[in-house]
């Protein structure tokens, strides 16, 4: 989504969230997030994957006005 012409790279899309721990673990977006050494970058957890359905559902419910 970062490279469609209507939206800026800047995590506004959401779909490229991933969950990030370090000391902490929490959901970030990928597309501007900076990487740390010693980070461990999960893409593909039942909840980053429950969390991208839920956004591109609201996202595709918004055109349906």
């Amino acid at each position: 989504m970062c490279h469609s012409e209507y939206f800026e790279p800047y995590g506004v899309c959401r779909l490229c969230s991933v969950r990030c721990s370090r000391k902490r673990s929490r959901i970030v977006t990928a597309c501007n997030f900076p990487v740390r050494g010693g980070m461990n970058v999960q893409t593909n957890s039942e909840r980053v994957k429950w969390l991208r359905k839920v956004i591109m559902e609201l996202t595709l419910s918004r055109g349906r006005t």
